[in-house]
């Protein structure tokens, strides 16, 4: 791709991020490039692109410099920038509804190419039983060639990457923060090794802190990534079960640990729901093909890997887990040790959204005249009745409405092409009535 396509791209991902109007663009199949370079207002006026595009790129065209100054960065810094005409863009990508227009990548990204997959989710705050069983599933994953894909996070998340890490495979980190943020400064070392022998992807900018909204969103590309889902560990709400809703949404097979592995509310919730039950590694390892080979996952009174566990290493041999020289990891060792167990390191909270300015009783009402008159129903009718003039994001709209974050964009969608829903960069959905 040539470097000015690349920076439109960019230009493109910054106005459109990971939303409905980005999925809608691709499905368009129009030519990018006489859509930047002239007015959009023509191809509007011809019926090519819908109003909601035309504003979206003109939005682009002013981005087009910022587009050109993320480019230089991931130039300098050897990330790639995946766009959905690239090689490398995961194929699984294109058929979301909200589907990234690039992504930001370091490592190798032939590695999204691996027609295998698995990814591994769970709680930041696992158990032990947990920790254990999801290291062993992933180093079988890694054994038979299946990549494992996880969130980076601290957890159950860890457990995964370096169980697939101690297998001769690889495993690609899905990140909830820019490439060049340093988020959970503890886990660098972990980071540099997925870089060697997998990839860290992202769909934020370069140096996009992550916030609360930030990892739901990333939750979804771990769901389309992996041919499979499993939940090690989880309570009734929370990150891994919204991964769990997208992978359901997206045709996953859905796995989670069963009570002889480690008892958690949210993976009997989804075993109660279909999901099957795992207390072997072979349980998953079937849907692949592979030959039935027990790796049990129940806890047998196993200590944890050493590189899990940095208080059972010497300085020399925590070193060398964690493929750096024992100056650069004296520091990270010396600051793990002194850290209290309970302590975890979390991303600052985002700011807490202005409320939004509550419409009139009449407002209200006419709402409701609008639902019955447009025929709206169940979850469609949910959304658009606790949609404000105030833009919501996606998270508060589904909570408002009772709904998870995929049910709820899936009516945000429906209420669009109703014309009643207006989706804004950065996620955000407001209300549109024409007076």
């Amino acid at each position: 791709m040539s470097t000015q396509n690349l920076v439109y791209w960019l230009a493109l991902h910054a106005a459109f991020g990971g939303t409905a109007a980005a999925g809608e663009l691709l499905r368009s199949k129009l030519n990018i490039e006489p859509l930047l370079e002239g007015d959009p207002a023509l191809f509007e006026k011809t019926g090519e692109i819908s109003s909601e595009l035309a504003e979206r790129l003109r939005q682009a065209q002013r981005l087009l410099s910022q587009g050109a100054s993320i480019a230089g960065v991931c130039r300098n810094m050897g990330w790639a920038v995946l766009t959905p005409f690239s090689r490398c863009y995961p194929k699984a990508f294109l058929s979301l509804k909200d589907p990234p227009l690039a992504l930001f990548a370091a490592g190798d990204p032939e590695w999204l190419l691996q027609e295998q997959t698995a990814a591994v989710v769970g709680t930041r705050r696992p158990e032990k039983s947990a920790v254990i069983a999801a290291y062993r599933l992933a180093r079988a994953f890694s054994e038979n060639g299946i990549v494992t894909v996880s969130g980076g996070a601290l957890g159950v998340d860890s457990a995964a990457h370096e169980g697939a890490l101690s297998g001769p495979g690889a495993t690609v980190a899905v990140l909830g923060n820019g490439l060049g943020h340093n988020y959970l400064p503890e886990k660098v070392f972990m980071r540099r090794r997925i870089q060697a022998r997998g990839a860290l992807i992202t769909e934020l900018m370069p140096f996009a802190a992550p916030t609360a909204s930030t990892f739901p969103r990333r939750n979804r590309l771990i769901a389309a990534l992996g041919q499979t889902l499993t939940v090690a560990q989880s309570g009734e709400k929370g990150g891994s079960m919204i991964s769990a809703a997208y992978a359901k949404s997206y045709g996953r097979a859905r796995f989670a640990f069963s009570d002889a592995v480690c008892p958690s509310a949210g993976c009997e919730k989804l075993i109660a729901e279909g999901a099957a039950p795992v207390s072997d590694a072979a349980d998953v390892l079937a849907f692949y093909g592979k030959a039935k080979v027990s790796v049990p996952l129940s806890d047998d009174g196993a200590e944890l890997p050493p590189i899990l566990d940095p208080k059972a290493c010497s300085p020399e041999q925590f070193a060398v887990l964690s493929g750096a020289n024992l100056e650069e990891a004296l520091p990270l060792y010396n600051m793990l040790l002194a850290r209290p167990e309970e302590a975890r390191v979390r991303p600052n909270p985002a700011p807490k959204p202005a409320q939004p300015a509550k419409l009139p009783l009449e407002a209200v009402a006419l709402k409701q005249k609008i639902a019955d008159a447009q025929g709206l129903t169940g979850d469609t009718r949910a959304v658009f009745l606790a949609l404000e003039e105030t833009p919501l994001g996606l998270d508060d709209l589904a909570a408002l409405a009772s709904l998870t974050p995929p049910q709820a964009m899936t009516a945000v969608t429906m209420l669009e092409l109703a014309d009643l829903a207006e989706t804004l960069p950065g996620d955000r959905v407001k209300l549109r009535i024409k007076n």
